[in-house]
């Protein structure tokens, strides 16, 4: 915009009355323009860029099942990790002892449906099952925690939620226990990884005792009695994860367990109506296989 600047009389500051001239209405209504134009261009200014897509969000994550896996990446990859990474998305994941008590990442104990390999991971060492095996089917490397845990530790804002699945974590005082909060710990990645387990609460108290600075994700069965903030407190769990039925069960449910600092996640779903019903309950983390559809929705959501 082009101004017209008039000569100033000597001794005078520009713009500056005269003794005893008020401004005209000429000049209020052109400050007011001016005025109004400012605010503007900064308002547009703020809603471009990161202000523009955090606009567009429904305040809700993705929390990326076994990881964002494709036709080809398989679950429980790096790779899988990785692209969850690009969508925005955190993940979800599964650790099992080996037989030389190694972190190995693999959903099942068998080792049959998802690699090219027979029998339990529980019989083989890490070594073995990492130089022997790989993921079908195509045919990538099968991660040690230690190792997700640094892609984790690398990924800025990346949150994982690992399922601490099979025998043997409360030997020697849940010694091996410590040791993968310690391999988090070591990588980087300690404050972004929550444990947990499906199918028994014991993984929560074991490290509460054992590694009172480990993360831990509270995933109450849909039986479940004593689903309030004290019984999460009594755990000693940092997030909650549960149906849509038990986030529902009561009046602001989810949001007085916000209120009392957890961290509010929902079961897997993938739809749009369970997305939808869990995002009005006050769910910010929704567990799902599709996050690249979650993130398109998100952004759309009304």
């Amino acid at each position: 915009m082009l101004v017209k600047i008039a000569k100033s009389e000597p001794g005078r500051c520009e713009g500056a009355a005269r003794p005893g001239e008020g401004m005209d209405m000429n000049g209020r209504i052109r400050l007011g323009s001016i005025f109004v134009t400012t605010v503007m261009a900064t308002v547009l200014t703020l809603f471009s860029g990161a202000s523009a897509e955090a606009a567009r969000t429904c305040g809700s994550k993705a929390l990326a099942h076994r990881g964002a896996t494709s036709g080809s990446i398989d679950e429980n990859t790096l790779k899988a990790v990785e692209r969850a990474h690009k969508l925005g998305a955190w993940v979800e994941g599964d650790v099992f002892l080996t037989r030389d008590k190694g972190f190995v990442i693999i959903h099942n104990r068998s080792l049959r449906p998802t690699t090219n390999c027979t029998g339990l991971v529980t019989n083989r060492t890490l070594a073995n099952i990492q130089r022997h095996c790989h993921t079908t089917p195509n045919h990538q490397p099968i991660p040690s925690a230690f190792r997700l845990f640094q892609t984790i530790a690398h990924n800025r804002g990346q949150i994982l939620n690992l399922e601490v699945k099979g025998p043997g974590w409360y030997a020697g005082n849940n010694r091996p226990l410590v040791r993968l909060r310690n391999a988090a710990a070591a990588a980087g990645a300690l404050k972004r990884v929550y444990f947990s387990n499906d199918t028994t609460y014991r993984i929560l108290t074991a490290l509460h005792h054992s590694a009172p600075n480990a993360r831990t994700a509270w995933k109450p069965s849909g039986r479940e009695r004593r689903f309030t903030v004290r019984h999460a407190r009594n755990l000693s769990a940092d997030a909650v994860m549960a149906r849509s039925s038990q986030w529902a069960s009561g009046s602001h449910k989810a949001r007085s367990f916000q209120r009392a600092g957890f961290r509010i996640w929902g079961r897997l779903a993938d739809n749009k109506a369970g997305w939808k019903r869990n995002w009005r309950l006050g769910v910010n983390a929704q567990l799902t296989d599709r996050p690249g559809q979650f993130r398109t929705w998100c952004r759309h959501v009304r």
